[in-house]
Parts: structure tokens; sequence; C-alpha cells
């Protein structure tokens, strides 16, 4: 005869496997926003940046748009129920391979806006130089935590669950919820400056320059919120919830 299941653990795979669909839901929504943003915009580009000489922004720019595609299929394709079952190997590996390019494509974002700023700020050199130091100890502690989750993660394990048919931990651990912590602070920055200077040039409306310095600051009012919205989210699940639910927010591990 069957061993009964207790309820608790009856409870907590229902929790695991709902948490898995969601995560499945949110990994195929973020991948055709991303391409639906390639498509949108390769006209566009075409006609322009690509158009412009080689620079560190437009090196920038490339660099984020051909790294972002392929590793958030890669990431999604964990959440994938259409493909064989993965095999521990795997998961042992795809932590990093995850993590890595989201924390450089996240620093060349911001390094992105960080540019904006100093050609807007580029009088102020001593509010230059804070914000390059700022933006350089910000990603140095960032990186730093994130490679203490990645060395304890692959310490304690990463294995496939046939379950919730995605690559699990047996818990989650207290330093990857300041990964989201520092740059934060730095958008926080980066937003405020960019409101200030908004303000300061809001006379220059009535120019020909008016729609560029809107477009500029419409992209950093933007780019901050969803930012913020993220790492809320991501420092929400990781002090909060279960080790399941972390598949919804931003992969640690």
């Amino acid at each position: 005869m069957p061993a009964a299941i207790r309820p608790d653990a009856l409870q907590a795979v229902i929790v695991m496997i709902e948490d898995a669909v969601m995560a499945r839901y949110l990994s195929g929504a973020a991948v055709t926003l991303v391409i639906y943003g390639w498509l949108l915009l390769l006209r566009t580009e075409q006609e322009t940046i690509w158009q412009s000489k080689w620079t560190l922004p437009k090196f920038l720019y490339y660099f984020i748009r051909i790294f972002t595609l392929p590793f958030i299929v890669f990431a999604a394709y964990n959440h994938m129920d259409f493909r064989p079952p993965l095999s521990d190997t795997f998961c042992e590996i795809w932590p990093s391979l995850i993590t890595i390019p989201m924390f450089l494509t996240f620093a060349a974002g911001n390094w992105l806006f960080t540019l904006r700023l100093v050609a807007l700020y580029k009088r102020q050199r001593i509010l230059v130089w804070f914000m390059c130091i700022f933006y350089i100890c910000t990603y140095c502690v960032t990186l730093a935590f994130t490679l203490v989750s990645l060395i304890i993660y692959h310490q304690i394990g990463v294995y496939y669950n046939p379950v919730a048919n995605s690559c699990f931990s047996t818990r989650t651990i207290p330093w990857s919820a300041p990964v989201f912590y520092t740059p934060a602070l730095y958008e926080f920055l980066i937003f405020t400056l960019t409101a200030y200077r908004a303000h300061k040039d809001a006379v220059l409306r009535e120019s020909g320059s008016a729609r560029l310095l809107i477009v500029l600051y419409r992209d950093n009012v933007i780019a901050f919120f969803i930012m913020l919205a993220m790492r809320s989210w991501n420092i929400w699940i990781i002090a909060t919830q279960g080790i399941s639910t972390m598949h919804k927010g931003t992969n640690i591990y």
C-alpha cells in the first residue's frame, strides 16, 4: 500500500508546481518582449545608430542587444515543459551561464545611462567623477555578492527537480538579495540627476533640441521605474518567499 502524503508536504508540492508554472509564463513573456523590442527598433537602428561611427556608447548598446536575447532564451529553457528532462550537470552550470551575462548587461546598461549624464553634466567635473566612482564601487560590490552567491550555491548544489521540471536548490542564501541593493541606489542617483536636469532644461522645450532632450529624459525615467520594480520584486521574493518562488524572479541560482 503506498504511503500517504502528509498535508503539509502535499501543499508544498502544489505551491512548487504553481510557482514553476508561473515562472514558465513569466519567462515566455520576457522572451516575447525582448524579441518584440528587437523587431520594433531594428529599422530605426539601421538608419541611425548603425550608420554612426563606433564609439563606447555604440559598443555598449550593441553589447546589450546581442547578449540579452540568447541568454534570456537560455534562461527560459530551464522552464520549458516541451523539452527532455535536464541533467544535474546542466543544472550545476546553468546558474553561472545566466547570472554572469545578466550582471554584465545590467552593468553595461547603467554605464550607458551614466555616459548620457556625463554628457549633460560635463562642465561639473566633481559630479562627473563622483558618478564614475559611485558606479565602479556599485558594481564591484554587486560582483562580489554575485560571485559569493554562485560559489555558495555551487557548494549547496543545484539539481534537476522532476516534479517542477526545472533546476532547483535546497535553500536560499542571504547573499543573493544584496545583489539588487547597491544597483538600486545607483539607479536612484541616475534618476535624481536626470529629473533635476530635466527641470533645469524645461526652458528649452521650445527649442530645436527639445525633442532629443525629451527622448533622453523619457528613456532614463522609464528605465529607472522598470529596474526599480524588477529589483523590488526580487528583493521581496528572496527575503520573504520560499525556494520555489525564486524562479519567478531574476535567477541568481
